[in-house]
Order: structure tokens, then sequence, then C-alpha cells
């Protein structure tokens, strides 16, 4: 459920998260990529 979360919702609000944010679309992507990695790690490391 994590794993589908981390790669499916959060790409589906990118337009809201960035306006909000006021986020470049490296920016974004950097934060996406940051976020996968953490989750997934913190996921595996338990």
């Amino acid at each position: 459920m994590l794993s589908y979360v981390d790669q499916h919702m959060l790409p589906a609000f990118a337009a809201q998260i960035t306006a909000e944010l006021d986020l470049s679309r490296q920016q974004f992507g950097l934060l996406t990529g940051f976020a996968f990695v953490a989750i997934h790690a913190l996921w595996l490391g338990r």
C-alpha cells in the first residue's frame, strides 16, 4: 500500500503541489525522488 501511495499519488497531485509550494519541475523531481528513497529505506530497514 505504501509503495502505491509513494509511486502514484504524489505525481497525481504534482500540479497542485508545485503551485502551492512554488516549486520548479526540477525541485519537484528532487522532492519526489527523495521521498521515494526515504520511504523505501525506512520500509526496508525495519
